[in-house]
């Protein structure tokens, strides 16, 4: 069966089972924490932040973990000893759903990675939500 397409941040999050959305709406919150200027969209068929027009983190829930999408490379390599004991790869890290969402180093990855990919190239081809913060 092929994935469905989401319209919106808010269509991808009501698609998801109540254990992994109440895990993503912690992350949405962190972000827009993070990022208030940032515009929320559909990238990848998962929730993305855009400053000046540029992805610069994306989420997506899954079966027993949530995991963020960081776009620089540069920015994983210097926060990597910050992730020791998470499952990580370059560019994704992953957090159990089983434990707290850590708020705090979400928001702190959010930050790092919008200032770290401002300035490069610009994302095409994107579908902007709107929401309140």
């Amino acid at each position: 069966m092929p994935t469905p397409k989401h319209a919106d941040v808010d269509a991808y999050l009501a698609a998801q089972p109540p254990d992994v959305r109440a895990a993503l709406d912690q992350v949405r919150a962190a972000m827009g924490r993070a990022l208030p200027a940032a515009v929320e969209a559909i990238k990848y068929n998962m929730p993305a932040y855009l400053v000046d027009g540029r992805a610069v983190v994306s989420f997506a829930g899954w079966k027993d973990h949530f995991a963020l999408y960081i776009v620089s490379s540069t920015l994983f390599e210097t926060i990597r000893e910050d992730l020791e004991g998470r499952d990580a790869s370059k560019g994704i890290i992953r957090f159990r759903l089983d434990e707290p969402v850590p708020e705090s180093v979400v928001k702190r990855l959010a930050e790092w990675s919008a200032s770290a990919v401002v300035g490069g190239p610009k994302v095409r081809g994107v579908k902007k939500a709107t929401r309140d913060r």
